[in-house]
């Protein structure tokens, strides 16, 4: 069906509404410029702040550069380290076998290495020499040391002993 619009002359617009139409545009423009104006605020702090934290990080980083003998050359180190990751490292496996046969009363006080004779150096400590004793006979029965020698012996002023072993590892390659 045809639509017939039979009005003849053009509904007019109260002024009210205009003027609400007219009040929404210019709130609308004041919201926007407000929210313009916050972004430029906020991005001047946000340059301020960067420009903090980039001065703080340049004078760390010197400080640190200044500081050569306690920076690290790792490529050094790591060009070092390859060739001992790539050998047998005994040292462990001798950790692993005195903490097998050290016996109760025993403590190591120290451990030293030697790679090029397959030697251990210990000193321990005990209470009595009995324990001394039986500490030597379980590493003399030891298949993994080959030669297990005491070298010294001697009182500490806490009344404990302190006694020097050096044991030389079997079939060191």
């Amino acid at each position: 069906m045809d639509n017939i619009n039979l009005v003849t002359k053009e509904e007019e617009k109260s002024a009210g509404s205009s003027a609400r139409e007219w009040i929404a545009c210019i709130v609308i423009i004041i919201l926007s410029l407000l929210v313009y104006v916050g972004a430029v605020a906020y991005d001047r702090f946000l340059i301020k702040d960067v420009g903090r934290l980039n001065r703080e990080y340049e004078s760390q980083y010197n400080s640190l550069l200044e500081s050569g003998k306690n920076v690290f050359d790792f490529q050094n180190r790591l060009e070092t380290a390859k060739p001992l990751v790539l050998e047998k490292n005994y040292a462990l496996g001798s950790l692993d076998q005195i903490e097998k046969m050290i016996i109760p009363g025993i403590y190591v006080e120290s451990f030293t290495w030697s790679s090029e004779k397959g030697i251990v150096n210990l000193e321990c400590v005990s209470s009595e020499y009995r324990l001394v004793a039986n500490q030597l006979a379980s590493f003399k029965k030891s298949d993994y040391f080959s030669e297990v020698i005491i070298n010294e012996t001697k009182s500490r002023e806490d009344g404990k002993i302190s006694f020097f072993l050096k044991l030389a590892i079997k079939n060191k390659k």
